[in-house]
């Protein structure tokens, strides 16, 4: 399927797909494990004040365009891996790739 959506891609010069064209597209996506990074919640003192910060991590990646985009998901704004997450990250990078920013 990857080769395929790869030979589309390539013999109609997409780039991202058109909304006006029936075409058959491959998507990948998935969870990573949660990166930590460091966070100073502006308490006075050394280094041992700074606590690190969760960030989730969700990737969607075009597997005919060769193309990923990258979520990062604050641990205050993380309300769980359930489908209406995925539902939400899915929608938002296929209406983005159909009707980009200018």
């Amino acid at each position: 399927m990857t080769a395929a959506c790869k030979k589309t891609c390539d013999n109609c010069q997409l780039s991202p797909p058109p909304s006006n064209k029936r075409i058959r597209m491959l998507y990948s996506f998935d969870f990573a494990q949660q990166m930590h990074f460091p966070s100073n919640p502006l308490l006075p003192g050394p280094m041992y004040f700074l606590t690190p910060r969760k960030c989730g991590l969700f990737g969607v990646s075009c597997e005919g365009l060769q193309k990923q985009v990258n979520f990062l998901i604050d641990e205050g704004m993380s309300s769980g891996k359930g489908s209406n997450e995925v539902i939400s990250y899915m929608h938002h990078d296929i209406i983005t790739a159909i009707f980009p920013q200018k």
